[in-house]
């Protein structure tokens, strides 16, 4: 999670430093490629590896979490 932030952050600073204004719409495209890319595309590649529906792969990640935090989310998909 931290590094998706920081490249995040570091996009802002760039475009903001540059004259890029309209900044509202690099904040809509990072949101909208990182929710595209947790909830469809890693549980689709996933599923793929495992023989499993990406929906039981999404419930074991939050499962994990619930478990045991952060820790358990990173190995529930090991």
């Amino acid at each position: 999670m931290l590094g998706p932030l920081t490249s995040a952050t570091i996009i802002l600073l760039v475009a903001g430093f540059s004259g890029y204004h309209p900044l509202w719409a690099i904040v809509a495209f990072l949101g909208a490629y990182r929710i595209f890319q947790d909830y469809v595309l890693s549980p689709h590649l996933m599923s793929a590896g495992m023989e499993l529906h990406p929906l039981l792969v999404i419930f074991g990640v939050f499962s994990g979490e619930q478990v045991a935090g952060v820790a358990g989310a990173f190995l529930s998909c090991q």
